[in-house]
């Protein structure tokens, strides 16, 4: 099982690692074009034709040079960021999953079902043909969803049989990070009652603890990292509690 389990951790860390990328996006791009200039002009100044007015790309290396020193594209490209908070959530959303059905597998094999005895599913013979996979057969008919906090420690505790993790500011930066998800796809990224009552229990957290109604979100890289952050501790302390 320990294999398992970290190779979903590992599958989880590159995700991250394809956000942080994309975090990134903008700064990558003007290096590309900065280096690329540069290098035409390394060859310009072979032919000591640099400074000719026809080829002098002097004036453009600097004008990009001041455009990535003083950060001038962020603005542009700040929607992205917010991107970037739908992808994690995804991302967190699947890995959790994947430590339940993993987790649910396990218990299975043992023969240690405890409180599942009692449980139905009702399947077709054909989806138990395609699939006989239990944990997958009872994901897809229990209601549990894994972008939501209340329900994830409620689904590991009645069926996985571990102990809630506690909700401290770990946990709320997380609920913060799937409320704005939600808000952001489907609310054009303004905030409505929806996304506070998803926030009134989410206290203490690192992130916008100052919500209104009508205000718009926008994340910067700061905060990005501390989702990121919350993410891999909330994970990496339910991986302990499965191994137990």
């Amino acid at each position: 099982m320990r294999e398992r389990l970290n190779q979903i951790k590992s599958n989880f860390i590159e995700n991250i690692a394809v956000v942080e990328k994309l975090m990134k996006f903008d700064e990558a791009i003007q290096i590309f074009c900065l280096n690329a200039l540069r290098k035409a002009n390394k060859g310009l100044e072979k032919f000591d034709c640099a400074d000719h007015p026809s080829y002098n790309i002097k004036p453009i290396i600097k004008q990009v040079e001041n455009i990535r020193q003083n950060d001038s594209l962020r603005p542009s490209y700040e929607i992205m960021l917010n991107q970037c908070v739908v992808l994690l959530v995804s991302y967190f959303s699947s890995a959790i999953e994947d430590l339940f059905r993993e987790a649910l597998n396990k218990k299975i094999q043992n023969g240690n079902i405890g409180k599942l005895e009692k449980e139905e599913i009702k399947v077709t013979i054909s989806q138990l043909v395609h699939n006989p996979d239990v944990a997958d057969l009872f994901l897809l008919r229990k209601d549990i969803s894994f972008q939501d906090m209340k329900s994830i420690a409620r689904a590991f505790e009645e069926y996985i049989e571990i102990e809630q993790i506690p909700q401290d500011e770990v946990v709320n930066n997380i609920i913060l990070s799937q409320a704005c998800r939600h808000c952001i796809v489907h609310d054009g990224s303004v905030v409505n009652m929806r996304v506070l009552g998803q926030l009134s229990s989410a206290t203490p957290r690192d992130l916008k603890p100052d919500m209104k109604k009508d205000d718009i979100i926008q994340f910067n890289e700061d905060e990005i990292k501390i989702i990121i952050e919350s993410m891999n501790r909330y994970i990496d302390r339910l991986f302990e509690k499965l191994l137990k």
